[in-house]
């Protein structure tokens, strides 16, 4: 990790008097994941001064099935895009699948239950703060847990004129300061400014693309060796050569 990156010292401790890792939590359908979802985890990184990221991964169930790859496939190719980011301390997690629950109050309980030493921030979009209020067990959230808003254009306005962001304004710190004594508080973070996005990629795909720069190549290989998203199984053509005159 940059040496310059920030840490900041919380007052909690484990069970052996040590400070507590700090973990945020980056949920997501990750559907396919690509390298604007590992920059906005480098941002969150830097921004919070988390030890480590944990990516959750989840299917929107209002949404169809067959439009998604399983929940193992997109951890393999996170996987593949993980390997380009060593610096980055990141793991892959499936909690929702193994508990069988999409409610994030209780898969957020069963986390602290679980790993006691390890003091959990929940990292959401700006349009999920907008509904938020809407999310079963929303205040038990609140009143446990701290809580990193990043920003999502278009929304900034109705996510921090929200019904939570209006009711819990006494709760709102800066980043450093919400982490700085393992209190509960949420934070509003900036975007990285990406405008990348699965949806476009997939787009890209099913226009018949087949190369890409950046590591997003590597998920696009596994795409088309697997025939994921309707894609037809193929092996990923090798790169085009530079002709050169005998």
């Amino acid at each position: 990790m940059d040496s310059s990156r920030k840490h900041f010292q919380s007052s909690s401790s484990g069970q052996n008097g040590e400070p507590k890792k700090r973990v945020a939590l980056f949920g997501g359908s990750f559907n396919p994941p690509h390298e604007g979802h590992f920059t906005m985890l480098e941002h969150i990184t830097h921004s919070l001064g988390v030890d480590s990221i944990w990516m959750m991964f989840s299917q929107n169930r209002f949404k169809d099935a067959d439009s998604y790859a399983s929940i193992e496939q997109r951890m393999e190719m996170a996987t593949l895009l993980k390997d380009h980011y060593p610096d980055l301390s990141v793991e892959l997690s499936d909690i929702e699948e193994q508990l069988g629950t999409h409610i994030t109050a209780d898969i957020l309980k069963h986390l602290a239950n679980a790993h006691p030493d390890i003091e959990f921030i929940w990292v959401m979009g700006g349009d999920n703060l907008v509904e938020f209020h809407l999310w079963q067990d929303y205040e038990y959230i609140m009143d446990h847990f701290e809580i990193c808003v990043v920003n999502r254009p278009g929304y900034e306005d109705e996510a921090l004129g929200s019904v939570v962001a209006t009711n819990y304004a006494a709760l709102k710190k800066e980043p450093q300061e919400t982490l700085a004594g393992g209190k509960r508080g949420w934070s509003f973070i900036e975007t990285t400014g990406t405008d990348m996005s699965s949806s476009g990629l997939m787009e890209q795909i099913h226009a018949g693309q087949r190369y890409f720069d950046g590591p997003f190549q590597d998920v696009a290989d596994y795409i088309y060796r697997n025939g994921l998203y309707g894609v037809k199984p193929e092996l990923a053509p090798d790169k085009p050569k530079m002709f050169k005159p005998k």
